[in-house]
């Protein structure tokens, strides 16, 4: 296979839908293996691979470790909590994306 990331494998997170599917689509298409990392139950079918968890929980990490090694990251989980204004804090949406919570990041990976 040719391309700009033959060879190579690649993590997506929240690559199961929008943004982070079209870019797990776009690393397969440039010769990538991709393992897609999201908490939605169904996996896109242009990935190598897909994992259900969520990415701010350490031992998703440590499933996606046991994958082998990885070349490229691409961190596009993302998590928001959407209510009526009289439901939210100050009449505000509440978001909280993973990267604001302490997501958890990967210690070690086999090489």
């Amino acid at each position: 296979m040719s391309g700009r990331f033959a060879g190579r494998t690649a993590v997506v997170t929240g690559g199961a839908s929008g943004i982070g599917a079209a870019t797990a689509a776009r690393l397969t298409a440039e010769g990538a293996s991709v393992l897609v990392v999201d908490v939605v139950a169904e996996p896109p079918r242009t990935c190598a691979g897909y994992l259900r968890g969520d990415v701010a929980e350490e031992e998703t990490w440590d499933r996606v470790a046991e994958w082998g090694p990885i070349d490229v990251i691409v961190s596009n989980a993302a998590a928001a909590e959407v209510a009526p204004a009289h439901l939210t804090r100050a009449g505000r949406t509440v978001s909280r994306p993973p990267c604001s919570t302490g997501s958890a990041r990967p210690r070690r990976w086999p090489r």
